[in-house]
């Protein structure tokens, strides 16, 4: 296997498990959505794939929620504020995005 194969391979073994944790309910669709979308990339999907611009109109409808790093800098009370938003932002995001996230399942499992 060539290097740019292994990346391929790998880029595609990171987005299976990311989005097997995202159906699960292990990984949030708003922080999953913004590694997936250069992952489908990394993986050799088309920029205009379905699924990843799916994942695209995620990401930019809600560039304004910050990464949960950035979360954990926050006092108590700003996340207190915030928190229902997020979870109402969440909601629409795994609607929006659920069956994306099986469709490339389904994808990748069959390779």
């Amino acid at each position: 296997m060539d290097q740019d194969s292994h990346r391929t391979a790998k880029a595609e073994q990171r987005l299976l498990d990311l989005c097997t944790k995202m159906l699960s309910g292990e990984c949030s669709y708003i922080q999953g959505s913004r590694q997936i979308v250069d992952l489908c990339l990394r993986a050799g999907m088309a920029p205009n794939d379905p699924d990843r611009s799916t994942f695209v109109v995620i990401e930019s409808e809600t560039d304004d929620i910050p990464d949960e790093g950035v979360v954990k800098l926050w006092s108590v009370e700003a996340i207190k504020a915030k928190s229902e938003e997020w979870t109402e932002t969440e909601v629409w995001a795994k609607k929006t995005g659920e069956q994306a996230a099986m469709n490339l399942q389904k994808r990748l499992f069959r390779q």
